[in-house]
């Protein structure tokens, strides 16, 4: 009888003591899982500030590619009405439409100021664009140095890559213009652009269109 009690007595006290190492074990348990669902604020503040930081980065590029495309468009429209001044000019003189003109576009980005209407009576407006970047920033391809130094790297990575004169080249191609950078800085810091528009072109793809 008393081998029974005591045989009883050990599977109570085995029974207590698994009991306790389960319990313990559950408890630390609750314990690591609620450490491992606490969040460090520090870390959390490290991410957010890392999202908002790539989220800026991004808008960024978009607007530097925006600001480039618009300035594009703007150059087209004003070589668009250079030539059709001269045609003018031309067609008032001899009353023939020619082959093809010629001009050279001398000091394009501060022409290209003026057209934009950035400078007004010699005072400098930037909101008059939508642009939010500096002209010289998107002309340039890149952030200018109190040194003179343009730094491009910044706008390359945004997907601003080409010189400013080789997007509006590749965009007046289509309409039969030819623009060339003539720009000799050993005579002058003025940018200089070659115009040549191909009237026989245009009026031989304007035939095409009508008897299509």
């Amino acid at each position: 009888m008393t081998e029974i009690n005591d045989i009883a007595i050990n599977m109570d006290s085995q029974v207590e003591s698994d009991s306790k190492k389960e319990s313990d074990t559950q408890v630390e348990s609750d314990s690591k899982k609620e450490s491992d669902t606490q969040v460090d604020p520090d870390s959390k503040k490290e991410s957010d500030t890392q999202v908002d930081s790539d989220s800026k980065k991004e808008s960024d590029s978009r607007q530097m590619c925006e600001d480039r495309t618009w300035l594009v468009k703007q150059a087209c429209q004003r070589i668009k009405e250079m030539y059709l001044k001269k045609l003018e000019k031309i067609l008032s003189l001899d009353k023939e439409e020619p082959d093809e003109i010629e001009f050279d576009w001398v000091d394009v980005k501060k022409d290209l100021l003026n057209f934009c209407g950035i400078i007004v009576d010699g005072k400098y407006n930037r909101e008059a664009t939508p642009m939010q970047y500096s002209l010289d920033t998107i002309f340039n391809g890149g952030f200018t140095t109190g040194k003179g130094k343009v730094k491009r790297g910044r706008l390359r990575e945004a997907g601003v890559k080409n010189p400013f004169v080789l997007d509006v080249k590749r965009a007046m191609t289509k309409k039969c213009v030819k623009v060339w950078d003539i720009s000799n800085k050993k005579i002058s810091n003025k940018s200089v652009w070659r115009i040549t528009v191909f009237f026989h072109e245009i009026r031989k793809i304007k035939k095409e269109s009508t008897e299509t």
